[in-house]
């Protein structure tokens, strides 16, 4: 029994700590997680770890101390043997010389892992999540995305603008010049808009001249090329306040759907400063307003709803839908929560150490290696194309957590050591003794 009581104060009670801090930290994220599938994993392995640590905590002292053993211990020379390399280079590193070398490596591998981190992908394709890959289903829709890449990888931006635009020149012209910017974009394939089926259209009205391929001004011309366009292209809605541009993506890498944010992104403000630079008589807040009006009228005060509200103002762009759309917004939610749910793991794990060992020293020695872990493995797996999964983040949190575990105890066995007397170097030695 009293060997028992000594290994659950000086091993259980750290672990248990560590488990129960991680378990807290999934839970978080259970409940911050928009994805229903994200929302129920990480609460399945939160119940998990939590389960862990009652069941061991109770049943474990006590079938030592009542049941007890009968095998003997096996002869640790073996495991000695096979440990002596990182005895050796543990030793070895606890000058101040190689000390700051290894930080020097340390910090360049965190720095180059960072960086590939970037490429990250979050999220499966959701024709191919959850089947295993002897499946015929994804190796059906892989063959249909390579022979068809334009359906597979479809994007859309939204442009939106006042009703009666497909006839306005100006109109027009915007989401031209945003198609041609966009078709631009590296991992673009091909765009498809209402300017370039006009020009088509006016085209073959004048027997394939390539000389009418341009954007007619005249409203009437404009009006007899869009006629033959229905509406089930998907290129203008019923109003024509909408004009969609549809991009072919040759893939949906995070660094293309970042490029095509990007290049919206900065579309908009350079196109409204140059529209308003030309029309002084609107603004950005009259434009504000104006779409207030149009999508949600019954905001407007009485004095708003006054205004003359017909005036033209600059198109207005985002990434909207498309296959690629949808999976870009469960991505970007997936690796939104993603971040939050690490800064929160090493957050709530650092106010655990912190409570059971009292000093921010110990925080820091026990939770860098941590980072530099989670930042090189997720480097490795941007390099092998792994993504970030609903599935995957929860069990990856609680994968640290763990980890967070063995550096506890390691360190504390350490410090036992150091307390003793032993230099750092023997210390080491007699923790992986």
């Amino acid at each position: 029994f009293e060997a028992s009581l000594q290994s659950w104060r000086r091993l259980a009670i750290p672990a248990a700590s560590a488990l129960l801090a991680t378990a807290a930290a999934v839970f978080a994220l259970a409940v911050i997680a928009k994805l229903p599938l994200l929302r129920q994993t990480a609460l399945a392995v939160a119940l998990g770890l939590v389960a862990v640590v009652i069941v061991n905590g109770s049943l474990l002292p006590l079938l030592l101390s009542r049941v007890g053993t009968t095998g003997k211990p096996r002869s640790a020379s073996g495991g000695r043997d096979l440990l002596a390399p990182l005895v050796a280079i543990g030793g070895a590193v606890t000058g101040w010389v190689p000390a700051i070398g290894v930080l020097i490596v340390a910090a360049m591998i965190f720095g180059g892992s960072a960086w590939q981190s970037r490429e990250l992908p979050a999220g499966l394709a959701a024709d191919q999540a959850g089947f295993p890959s002897a499946s015929r289903y994804p190796a059906d829709a892989a063959a249909i995305a390579r022979q068809f890449p334009h359906s597979a990888h479809r994007l859309t931006v939204r442009v939106s603008t006042a009703p009666d635009s497909c006839t306005r020149a100006e109109t027009l012209e915007q989401v031209d010049r945003l198609a041609w910017q966009l078709a631009n974009v590296p991992g673009v394939s091909g765009t498809a808009s209402l300017p370039q089926a006009t020009r088509r259209v006016l085209t073959a009205f004048s027997e394939g001249s390539p000389k009418f391929r341009v954007l007619a001004r005249n409203r009437e011309t404009l009006t007899q090329a869009i006629a033959p366009i229905p509406v089930e292209n998907r290129l203008f809605n019923g109003d024509c306040s909408e004009l969609p541009i549809q991009l072919f993506l040759n893939d949906e890498r995070p660094v293309t759907l970042a490029a095509l944010a990007e290049r919206v992104t900065a579309f908009n403000g350079s196109n409204a400063a140059e529209f308003y630079d030309i029309h002084k008589d609107v603004d950005a807040a009259y434009c504000a307003l104006q779409r207030k009006a149009r999508t949600d009228p019954g905001s407007l005060t009485k004095a708003q709803a006054r205004l003359d509200l017909g005036l033209a103002c600059p198109v207005q762009a985002e990434l909207a839908g498309g296959p690629a759309g949808q999976r870009l917004a469960a991505r970007e939610a997936l690796a939104d929560v993603s971040v939050q749910a690490l800064i929160g793991l090493l957050a709530v794990l650092a106010l655990a150490v912190w409570w059971l060992l009292g000093d921010a020293a110990s925080v820091i020695a026990i939770l860098v290696p941590t980072v530099l872990a989670t930042v090189v493995m997720q480097a490795l797996m941007s390099l092998l194309g792994l993504p970030i999964t609903a599935v995957g983040l929860p069990q990856l949190v609680a994968l640290l957590g763990v980890s967070l575990v063995a550096n506890l105890l390691l360190f504390s066995d350490l410090r036992q050591s150091m307390a003793g007397g032993a230099a750092v170097a023997l210390a080491w030695t007699r923790s992986l003794d």
